[in-house]
């Protein structure tokens, strides 16, 4: 979400004591949404007023994503990696087979 736009975000772990299971779970039951501060509160009373899991991550904001306000990656960085990984994996040489 953040790498179209180059917009950051500050995120934490929810109060939650694991990052790994909660960063990298595979379940099929998580959504994450961006709303706007003011309807954020509302969001979030009316889904435990219906019983739905909910916490808050972080704010968007700024050029980075930054974890439990530690450790930080510019998001250019991240594109950079995510859109030329490929394209540089194929202008290399081919390795010779060995075997």
């Amino acid at each position: 979400m953040a790498m179209p736009r180059g917009i950051g975000a500050s995120i934490g772990l929810a109060g939650l004591p694991d990052a790994i299971p909660f960063w990298f779970g595979e379940d099929q039951a998580r959504y994450v949404m961006a709303a706007p501060f003011t309807e954020a509160e509302k969001i979030v009373a009316e889904a435990t007023a219906a019983g739905i899991t909910v916490a808050e991550l972080g704010q968007t904001g700024g050029d980075a994503i930054t974890l439990d306000d530690k450790d930080s990656v510019k998001v250019a960085l991240l594109k950079a990696g995510f859109e030329g990984w490929f394209p540089n994996y194929m202008s290399g040489e081919e390795i010779p087979v060995t075997n």
